[in-house]
């Protein structure tokens, strides 16, 4: 079996940074890599997977270094399905009341002709 050293590196430092999330981070960049039908990246990050779960199952037995840091997982996006409405205020929140006319006096092009000038 061939050893890809650049999967082992970054399957062995995701697993001693993340624990156990480390296999969900390798899976949803495969899913991602996948869907963008970008094959080699996906290739490579399901070596990670498979080579993180096999690293958490070698140091299940053993006693686990302690988290510096709680693990950080991705941000995830809530995705809205078609039928739900887009909502652009929030329902407390009252609707803003601009005024009928122009925000402000618009002079007219004679009035700026004079600023143009130097005197």
């Amino acid at each position: 079996m061939k050893i890809d050293h650049d999967v082992l590196l970054f399957a062995t430092r995701l697993v001693e940074e993340l624990g156990e999330s480390a296999i969900r981070i390798s899976r949803v960049r495969l899913v991602e890599l996948t869907a963008a039908n970008n094959l080699r990246a996906a290739a490579f990050w399901r070596d990670v997977m498979h080579t993180s779960e096999r690293l958490l199952a070698e140091r299940s037995p053993a006693v686990a270094p302690p988290h510096t840091s709680p693990p950080m997982a991705p941000p995830c996006r809530r995705i809205r399905p078609p039928s739900e409405p887009l909502r652009r205020h929030h329902a407390k929140q009252k609707a803003r009341r601009f005024p009928a006319g122009p925000l402000h006096d618009i002079m007219s092009l004679k009035d700026n002709e004079s600023y143009g000038r130097i005197t």
